[in-house]
């Protein structure tokens, strides 16, 4: 007679060793995420800011124009612009030659409660992108944990 464990023992080892490996993988990870998703800045509890519109073209000058509204008490500056066209992404950094913020939007003059300001992208180096994007994210300095995003772009 071999000695050795039977098939039917070894298999419950192998669950036994799987299940518990699992379970430390899940308690670490969960550890992590829980860690992460409670450090909220006090910014992201305050800042909230929405888009109202985004119109390409409107002019006839290839420029993107997007409305949005402050809508917490958390002062925002420093907006960057994130626009993807299903294959393609562009991002335009907060001081990039092809943004600009009406009224200007500065760290010494932020975007106040209910306040709005358009935020215009020059695109006419990116017109073929430009004519079939679809997507339009809004980044900004002050608490760069919040973010507003639009699925739909007119285009004229």
């Amino acid at each position: 007679m071999a000695k050795g464990l039977s098939p039917l023992i070894a298999t419950i080892v192998l669950i036994g060793i799987t299940i518990t490996v699992g379970a430390t993988i899940s308690v670490f990870v969960s550890n992590i995420v829980t860690r992460t998703s409670t450090s909220t800045t006090t910014c992201g509890s305050n800042a909230n800011y929405i888009l109202e519109s985004a119109e390409y073209n409107k002019a006839g000058d290839s420029v993107l124009v997007i409305r949005l509204t402050n809508k917490n008490k958390e002062q925002l500056y420093g907006f960057g612009v994130e626009l993807q066209n299903g294959t393609d992404i562009r991002s335009f950094s907060d001081g990039a030659p092809e943004i600009s913020l009406s009224p200007a939007v500065t760290s010494s003059n932020p975007l106040a409660q209910e306040q709005s300001a358009l935020v215009k992208v020059n695109l006419s180096l990116h017109t073929a992108f430009a004519a079939t994007m679809g997507y339009a994210k809004v980044t900004n300095k002050a608490c760069a944990d919040v973010s507003a995003a639009l699925n739909a772009v007119s285009k004229f």
